[in-house]
């Protein structure tokens, strides 16, 4: 018990020294974070920080909204890492980047300028523009990316680029991009 608590103490130091990039809103089941070593439970209402990882059990969610509005939603059995936010100034000093490496998520964008965003996994790098994209990362090879609402999203991996460019469309992976597997899903029609 006095190990927990000097465990959780410890996180709580770490994260007050870090850049507060947003906030949970929803942590449901085993949500851990590690933050300079330091790991603890990750509670609704919980400031999140830069560099900080993110993971979730099985049968565990979570859903970060950062300070712009964005919303990361985390499936269970995934691991995220909040790289870099910037959300001052002009456009030209505005980015977001995640490191998605293994699990389910729903990425929907926020105030920055659209072109601010990338998310990484171990397949590709993803650009977004405008949109709401549901990302399952399989392991280091494979991928699978629906394109809920928006305009178009990019993915690039090695020599390989992929894109799609209307909602719903479904697309393959060239042949050049062979070591890597990037599926785009049909999004299921609204009505």
């Amino acid at each position: 018990m006095l190990f927990a608590i000097i465990v959780a103490l410890a996180a709580g130091q770490a994260a007050r020294a870090q850049q507060n990039i947003g906030s949970t809103a929803e942590a449901h089941n085993n949500v851990s974070r590690e933050l300079s070593g330091a790991a603890a439970a990750l509670n609704p209402g919980d400031s999140v920080f830069r560099d900080e990882i993110v993971c979730t059990g099985a049968e565990s969610t979570a859903k970060l909204v950062f300070l712009d509005s964005t919303n990361l939603a985390i499936g269970p059995t995934s691991r995220v890492t909040l790289d870099v936010f910037v959300y001052s100034g002009g456009v030209s000093a505005q980015k977001m980047t995640v490191n998605l490496a293994k699990g389910l998520f729903r990425f929907t964008t926020g105030a920055l300028d659209k072109r601010a965003y990338v998310i990484s996994t171990p397949t590709a790098s993803i650009g977004v523009r405008g949109t709401v994209l549901d990302i399952g990362v399989q392991g280091p090879q494979q991928m699978r990316v629906t394109l809920v609402e928006g305009r178009r999203w990019s993915a690039r991996s090695g020599p390989g680029s992929h894109s799609s460019s209307k909602c719903g469309t479904a697309a393959k992976a060239p042949a050049d991009a062979a070591s890597a597997s990037i599926s785009i899903m049909p999004a299921k029609r609204r009505r």
